[in-house]
C-alpha cells in the first residue's frame, strides 16, 4: 500500500495564466531597455560636455567642427592630454611612472610596423598586430585612447609616460563620400551597414556630401559626427 503524506494531498502547483506571465515578461524587458537607454544617455551628454570644454581650451576664437578636424596636422606629442584624449578618455589622469629611470619610447602610430611594436616591452606579437589591424581599418589613429577600443588592451599601454605616443594627422586615409565606396563603409568600425546605408540613402536625396550637410545629418548623432570626421572626404561646397 503505497503511503502519500497529508500535505502533499492538499499542494497545489502555483499556475499563472499565459497572458500574465507574457505581460510580466514584457514589462520587465521594458524596465530593462528604459534602464539602458537611460545610461547611454547620461554617458552621451558627459561625453559632449567634455569635447565641448576641450574644444574651448585648445581654440578659444574658433570652436567650430572644421577647426577640430583640422586641428595641429604636425604630428602630435600625446604625452600630454589633447582634444582627442579628451574626447575618448573623458575621466582620469595619466598614471605617474614611478620608475624614472626607464627608458622612454617614442612611437608614431600612424607610421609604426608590427615588427617595431613586438619589440617595445609589454607589447607582445598578437597585441602589436591587433594594434596595426584596427589601424587599418580605422585609417589611422588621431589619439593614444583610441587603443582601448581594441579589445583585450591593458590601459597602462596608452597611459604609461614611458610611452610617448605621436599621430600624424596627415597619414590618416579619409573615406571619400563623392565616390562612396560601399565596402570600406561596411569596414569602417565607426560605420558600419546600417549607417553606411544612411549615407547612400542621404546622397540620392540631398547629392554630393558636404561637410555642412554632414554636420546636419539626424541619422548620426553628434558623438557618431564629430567622430567621423576626422575620417571622411567630403564633398566641396559650391559656394567655396
Amino acid at each position: 500500500m503505497n503511503f502519500t503524506p497529508l500535505f502533499l494531498t492538499h499542494f497545489k502547483p502555483l499556475k499563472r495564466p499565459l497572458w500574465r506571465r507574457i505581460l510580466l515578461s514584457v514589462l520587465w524587458l521594458g524596465v530593462i531597455i528604459a534602464i539602458v537607454q537611460s545610461q547611454q544617455k547620461y554617458q552621451r551628454s558627459v561625453f559632449i560636455k567634455v569635447l565641448k570644454q576641450a574644444e574651448s581650451q585648445n581654440s578659444p576664437r574658433d570652436t567650430g567642427i572644421q577647426s577640430i578636424a583640422t586641428w595641429n596636422s604636425d604630428p602630435i606629442d600625446l604625452n600630454e592630454t589633447t582634444v582627442w584624449d579628451s574626447l575618448y578618455l573623458s575621466v582620469g589622469k595619466n598614471p605617474s611612472d614611478e620608475a624614472k629611470t626607464l627608458e622612454h619610447y617614442t612611437i608614431e602610430l600612424n607610421s609604426v610596423d608590427s615588427a617595431t611594436l613586438e619589440h617595445l616591452p609589454g607589447i607582445g606579437a598578437y597585441t602589436a598586430k591587433s594594434i596595426i589591424r584596427y589601424r587599418d581599418r580605422l585609417g589611422g589613429f588621431v589619439s593614444r585612447v583610441q587603443l582601448r577600443e581594441i579589445p583585450y588592451i591593458d590601459s597602462q599601454l596608452y597611459c604609461s609616460k614611458r610611452f610617448i605616443w605621436k599621430v600624424d594627422l596627415n597619414k590618416i586615409k579619409k573615406l571619400s563620400l563623392v565616390e562612396l565606396n560601399i565596402r570600406k563603409l561596411y569596414a569602417h568600425p565607426y560605420i558600419g551597414k546600417h549607417k553606411a546605408k544612411n549615407l547612400l540613402e542621404f546622397r540620392k536625396v540631398h547629392g554630393p556630401i558636404t561637410q555642412k550637410l554632414f554636420m546636419n545629418m539626424l541619422s548620426f548623432t553628434e558623438i557618431d559626427r564629430v567622430r567621423l570626421n576626422p575620417y571622411l572626404g567630403f564633398a566641396h561646397s559650391p559656394n567655396k
